[in-house]
């Protein structure tokens, strides 16, 4: 089991979070459910679970200085 995570999700998060459908998309159209899922995916090995920090920082980040600015 361990290994079938590494190759499915460790292997490629960074390819998993930068899709057109990835953590931005599932953010900016409330899929919650998707990003639960996500979540509960890369919870199962805590480092990668930075990917979906960064990539939640990033988009806070844009648009928390779009909010400001506007």
């Amino acid at each position: 089991m361990v290994t079938i995570e590494a190759e499915l999700i460790s292997k490629h998060c960074d390819q998993i979070i930068g899709k057109d459908t990835g953590i931005k998309f599932m953010i900016e159209n409330s899929c919650l459910d998707d990003l639960l899922l996500l979540y509960r995916c890369f919870n199962r090995n805590e480092t990668n679970l930075v990917f979906i920090m960064r990539a939640m920082g990033e988009y806070i980040d844009v648009n928390g200085t779009k909010i400001v600015t506007d």
